[in-house]
């Protein structure tokens, strides 16, 4: 494959391909994709029954009208560049090369995908609250750097790398006589995806009830399973990663020698266990006072495992892709030309994005309600975010069944955002639509386009 002399570039395969898959699934977010809760941008002690799984289980033990509570496909979707104008993003495309998106591939985007596919809590009277769900997660992210962005867009043209173009009947390629390595051609890129599911189970109670003080803690524990995981980054010539390739994404069954000819479509090539524990104090019955560390614990990979190397690319035929799609690009670069350099290796581990968070909520009055919480990283994997989150909000009910929210959310890696909500909550049943950022339809910079909603949540 190696030659000394000339350099050919299989543009789109190669680097935006392997930036499609950038994925961090684990961005830490105040509201936690939750329709009722996203639009305040506080959620950490105003969270009750199945909704505090994943951000405070203390709150399972607070009074609530009701004993049951479930709900069937809630979900969420966010899309965030800090690249682009709000039109840009609006028009995102990821099979459209436009300026508009190589800005947004220099810049850098994440995408956050959340199915709550079932979720349920049941009241055990003294006891406590008991909660479990089953979800599922994709998320992807990436930076693309300078070098691998103009090749991708200008293609062969790309005065700046190409000497010569040659065209044969096996195709057309771009020779370059002065061949760059992988880590200079895609520095300062960096990417991940991840797609899991998880089964989750919390538990929740009163530990002290007192004249003007209450007292709540909880625990809970996840079940995760990962079905796909890429970790590339390109640094100051360093090339790093890891992945985790199932789902029947390669189709040469010996592209690595850790590779399970007998793994089954839906089968894990990673699991491991995550806990929670919180606690939540209730003074005068106004305010709570809440806390709660998250996701400790860690996600072990063994099966299609490998890392990623630096190489000299060459005699690599431009022949392009048929499909955008990020698990069809994987396939693409992995089966078909050695675009890049990588070996099998036994297992590797990566730990859950542990987040300690903190929040506080006052009611007003029986209509209004104020919150804020901060979020705090406390592992700093390469792709969770690594910096506090803090967000603010308030609630207020209108003819006593509408609910309406707002609030502001800043740091973590998006910028400054003002969700909004609409929630119908009447005595039985509850669905609505938030979005972290409302000032989308209205600013052009630093534009989060996201929503969550739920349609199917239940309350007896």
């Amino acid at each position: 494959m190696i030659s000394d002399n000339k350099c050919t570039m299989k543009i789109q395969a190669s680097i935006i391909g392997l930036l499609l898959l950038g994925s961090t699934v684990a961005r830490a977010q105040t509201d936690g994709f939750l329709f009722n809760y996203m639009g305040m941008g506080a959620s950490t002690a105003l969270v009750t029954d199945y909704q505090t799984i994943g951000i405070n289980p203390a709150n399972l033990g607070l009074l609530t009208p009701h004993s049951v509570a479930f709900e069937i496909g809630g979900g969420g979707f966010s899309l965030f560049s800090n690249g682009l104008t709000k039109s840009a993003l609006r028009n995102f495309s990821i099979g459209n090369t436009t300026v508009a998106f190589k800005d947004l591939l220099g810049e850098g985007y994440r995408v956050e995908t959340r199915i709550n596919v079932l979720a349920m809590s049941f009241g055990m009277g003294k006891a406590g609250t008991l909660a479990v769900s089953f979800g599922l997660r994709l998320d992807q992210s990436f930076r693309m750097g300078g070098v691998a962005s103009s090749l991708f867009f200008e293609e062969f043209d790309y005065e700046g790398y190409f000497d010569t173009i040659v065209t044969s009947p096996d195709g057309s390629y771009g020779v370059s006589y002065d061949p760059l390595s992988l880590s200079e051609i895609t520095d300062s890129t960096q990417l991940n995806f991840k797609l899991q599911s998880a089964v989750d189970l919390a538990w929740g109670r009163q530990w002290y009830a007192g004249e003007n003080l209450n007292l709540y803690a909880g625990v809970g524990a996840r079940y995760v399973m990962s079905y796909a995981y890429v970790d590339f980054s390109s640094e100051a010539g360093v090339i790093g990663g890891q992945a985790a390739l199932g789902l029947d994404l390669v189709n040469t069954p010996d592209f690595v020698n850790t590779y399970d000819v007998n793994q089954q479509p839906f089968q894990p090539v990673g699991t491991g266990f995550g806990f929670d524990i919180g606690v939540t104090a209730e003074l005068y019955q106004n305010l709570r006072l809440s806390g709660a560390l998250v996701n400790i614990g860690n996600l072990n990979y063994t099966l299609n495992t490998l890392e990623f190397n630096d190489i000299v690319l060459d005699t690599v035929y431009y022949d392009g892709i048929e499909s955008t799609t990020a698990l069809d690009v994987v396939s693409t670069i992995l089966d078909e030309e050695e675009i890049i350099a990588y070996e099998g290796i036994e297992s590797f581990s990566t730990p859950l994005p542990t987040t300690l968070r903190l929040g506080a909520s006052y009611n007003v009055t029986n209509f209004l309600t104020v919150a804020g919480d901060v979020n705090l990283p406390v592992s700093t994997t390469a792709r969770d975010f690594g910096a506090a989150q803090i967000g603010m909000g308030a609630r207020v009910t209108v003819a006593r069944f509408i609910q309406l929210s707002t609030g502001f959310t800043s740091g973590g890696g998006y910028g400054f955002n003002i969700p909004a909500g609409l929630v119908f909550n009447f005595p039985f049943t509850e669905f609505g639509v938030g979005t972290r950022d409302i000032a989308v339809f209205f600013g052009e910079e630093n534009p989060t386009i996201s929503w969550a909603f739920g349609v199917l949540r239940f309350k007896i």
